[in-house]
């Protein structure tokens, strides 16, 4: 057993579910979250970008599976960056930590109490690595049984809340998948302790459903890469 940490954590996801399976997938996510996580350990907060006008309807269908504690809807599309902030503007400020999780990502047991027994062991931003698809794949990983590689993973992020006020959240010039790789830049600038972590381990299963299709972020990547690379 872990000790248990007596403060809630804001969990922030941004989704822009433009069809079906992408709404599933999210849908499949929130309820992953609620089976692994203790319910009074967080708070939900979902920013629905560009829902087209779906956002009741949708929410009504998703709180079947979990309760989500705050639903914004985008029915524009906003962007990523300008999603995971917006969620953060309407968090609970007594919240000390910040998780902010991509809408296809799927956690397993402990999940959050060991990455945030990180933080309050001194860490200011504390990321684990994604990879296994199997349960069983997991905990052979988490045990060390098996030598296969595992890697870094921009899916989620725990930050503290007093790091990402200073360095003013996420970039909202970045509107799609380069959004990670500039909060990481971001966060470089100022002096903090971060870590990237094995010993909790995500499943990350698509990499598109956050930032919807190239048909509506694919004209941004080569100016955001312009723009990590040469401004950032």
């Amino acid at each position: 057993m872990y000790e248990k940490i007596n403060n809630k954590t804001s969990i922030i996801m941004a989704a822009c579910d433009e069809n079906f399976f992408m709404r599933q997938i999210t849908s499949t996510s929130l309820g992953n979250i609620s089976k692994y996580t203790d319910r009074e350990d967080y708070e939900m907060i979902l920013v629905d970008n560009n829902n087209q006008g779906r956002g009741q309807s949708t929410l009504n269908d998703r709180n079947n599976i979990i309760l989500i504690d705050k639903y914004i809807e985008v029915e524009g599309d906003i962007g990523v960056s300008a999603s995971l902030n917006l969620g953060f503007k309407n968090s609970d400020t007594t919240t000390k930590y910040l998780c902010f999780i991509h809408n296809d990502v799927f956690v397993w047991e402990g999940w959050l109490t060991k990455l945030r027994l990180l933080l309050e062991g001194g860490y200011d931003w504390v990321r684990p690595s994604q990879g296994r698809i199997t349960r069983e794949q997991v905990k052979a990983a988490l045990e060390g049984k098996n030598q296969e590689t595992l890697w870094e993973d921009a899916g989620l992020t725990l930050v503290t809340r007093e790091l990402f006020e200073k360095i003013g959240g996420y970039d909202e010039r970045f509107k799609s998948t380069y959004h990670e790789a500039a909060f990481r830049k971001k966060m470089s600038k100022v002096n903090n302790q971060g870590l990237s972590t094995d010993q909790v381990i995500i499943t990350h299963i698509g990499g598109v459903t956050i930032v919807g299709t190239d048909r509506i972020y694919g004209e941004y990547r080569g100016v955001e890469a312009t723009i990590l690379d040469n401004e950032l």
